[in-house]
């Protein structure tokens, strides 16, 4: 793809999420991402045949970009040094929401409530498809738990500017023993 061509979907991209971020999905139009991308209409549906295309083109982009980031956290070797791997996944944690583009584009999938559309069941199948296919789960029950616990962390970081402490999550997990009882963790 030309340098000219990704500016351009970039751009639409970005005025998209900006736009349903302000006025919701319902609300948002072809006009305004236009304007807001500063292109013409006829270059927006060169590229899109409406808002719901456009919306399956963000989804997919989000969803390709974290299954990739679920990819490199499921590649580490369990022999790795503990510390090496909790570093890793704070890092990983870190760079993906610390980029405000793709934290913006979160919460805007996140909040879209259309037919046909359902952002949480898409990354809730990422998850658990990821997991199956490195084979690092097999019980249903457990892979339905760590993702449960995976998308309320992301929804939890996502919404505040917290940044991503594993001590925390440890603490999240020590407390679960209150509920499961003293021989969980």
């Amino acid at each position: 793809m030309d340098l000219r061509k990704k500016k351009t979907l970039t751009a639409i991209e970005q005025a998209f999420v900006t736009q349903v971020l302000a006025v919701g999905f319902s609300k948002v139009t072809i006009q305004q991402i236009a304007a807001d991308a500063m292109i013409n209409r006829k270059t927006f549906y060169d590229h899109f045949d409406d808002k719901y295309d456009l919306l399956n083109h963000v989804n997919t982009g989000f969803l390709k970009h974290y299954g990739d980031v679920i990819d490199l956290r499921l590649a580490l070797s369990v022999e790795e040094p503990h510390s090496f791997i909790n570093e890793q996944l704070k890092n990983l944690v870190t760079a993906f929401f610390g980029d405000v583009q793709l934290r913006q584009t979160y919460i805007a999938l996140d909040s879209i409530h259309a037919d046909d559309f359902d952002f949480q069941a898409g990354m809730t199948d990422l998850i658990a498809n990821k997991l199956a296919l490195q084979q690092k789960i097999k019980d249903p029950l457990t892979a339905e738990v760590i993702t449960g616990i995976t998308l309320k962390t992301l929804n939890y970081y996502a919404r505040t500017n917290e940044s991503f402490s594993l001590e925390r999550q440890v603490k999240v997990f020590k407390n679960l023993r209150l509920i499961f009882g003293p021989e969980l963790l």
